[in-house]
């Protein structure tokens, strides 16, 4: 069954583009997928199955019963995580995994979350200085911050980062900024995270699941039924180390088209996927790029273009030189002979009224003889 919202134009459109970086712009390069998402997590969140009892609250709390009791306020409070995930397995363990609570000079966590915060496990950050949102400023520091990262553990990887078309991703700023660190971006169309960004598709869902689970937990194990004060932190760390750095994922990535076979997309996928043999390998127009990113940009196709093409030219100066062989050496000139003159040698001298004098020719031959 088709959903009304998917544009099969786009995704033709997004499977050309990505065929094009892995079978034409970056062929035999040390390829390196990251696909990074941000999500929005709550500080709580209230338990919706079981069973529930009719009555007010003071009648059911007088028998003695357990009783869920959310901080509504806590529902409302959400912190950003800014996640990574590789199809490089080895990888995977050591990419960053940002949380980016509301952290300004007018509002600060107080210091007992301050602390919680400072020892969550790596590679968990929390960067402090931002609203809780992921603006072009700090995308760019994002984006520096994992170049740096790779340059650590895979310095000779090319990077292909996977996102959505969100505003703040596509700035000129951001597109200049990535270019500089040797980010190469690969856009995923508007409203279609959910069925072409790997984050979406397989992980967010299971990480929410499974705060959720300690979130419901924490409160049964509590005497008055309560999550207690700031235990948000740790058990959203644990949710994200165990979701996020302790598995891989790099199946995933093959599931959502990234990968030059199409044998393994998922079942939704397949339903909008053109047949492999119609798909043409190619960079997009700056009109489709338009329709990639939902909004009108003047000469958008440049910044997603540029920087694959200097890559593949780079690699076809070096194809050519190593097909041609290396040049050969200039003739050596002509030897011309050198004729050394004969040696010269010194006289022997003898002491004369304490100065130093040659011994005459005639002495010389008298010895000879």
């Amino acid at each position: 069954m088709f959903h009304p919202k998917v544009d099969p134009m786009k995704v033709n459109l997004y499977f050309n583009w990505v065929q094009w970086l892995l079978q034409v712009a970056f062929l035999g390069e040390d390829l390196l997928l990251i696909n990074m998402d941000e999500s929005k997590v709550q500080q709580e969140y209230p338990q919706g199955g079981g069973n529930m009892l009719a009555g007010e609250t003071r009648s059911l709390q007088s028998t003695g019963g357990f009783f869920q009791k959310v901080d509504r306020s806590a529902t409302r409070h959400q912190t950003t995580l800014v996640a990574f995930v590789a199809n490089e397995d080895a990888l995977q363990g050591h990419l960053p995994q940002i949380l980016l609570p509301n952290w300004t000079e007018n509002r600060k966590p107080t210091l007992a979350e301050q602390d919680l915060f400072r020892v969550l496990p790596d590679p968990l950050e929390v960067w402090p200085d931002t609203s809780g949102w992921v603006t072009a400023a700090v995308f760019m520091r994002i984006l520096s911050h994992l170049r740096a990262i790779i340059n650590w553990y895979r310095p000779t990887a090319t990077i292909v980062l996977v996102m959505d078309a969100a505003t703040q991703h596509i700035s000129s700023a951001v597109l200049q900024h990535a270019a500089r660190n040797k980010i190469y971006l690969l856009l995923i169309p508007g409203s279609l995270t959910y069925l072409l960004q790997p984050l979406d598709v397989y992980i967010f869902g299971q990480l929410k699941n499974n705060y959720r689970n300690k979130v419901h937990r924490s409160r049964c194990a509590a005497a008055d039924g309560a999550m207690p004060k700031h235990s948000w932190i740790p058990l959203i760390g644990e949710s994200i180390v165990e979701t996020l750095v302790q598995r891989t994922w790099s199946h995933i990535f093959k599931r959502c088209g990234l990968a030059t076979a199409w044998d393994r997309l998922s079942k939704e996928l397949s339903a909008y996927a053109p047949d492999q043999a119609s798909v043409v390998p190619r960079e997009l127009t700056d009109a489709e790029m338009e329709k990639m990113a939902g909004r009108h940009r003047i000469e958008l196709a440049h910044f997603f273009f540029d920087g694959p093409k200097r890559v593949k030219a780079a690699r076809d100066r070096r194809l050519a030189l190593l097909a041609v062989g290396p040049p050969a050496l200039p003739a050596p000139p002509d030897l011309i002979p050198v004729v050394l003159p004969p040696p010269v040698i010194p006289l022997p001298v003898v002491a004369w009224r304490g100065r130093l004098r040659p011994l005459p020719a005639r002495v010389l031959a008298w010895d000879a003889g």
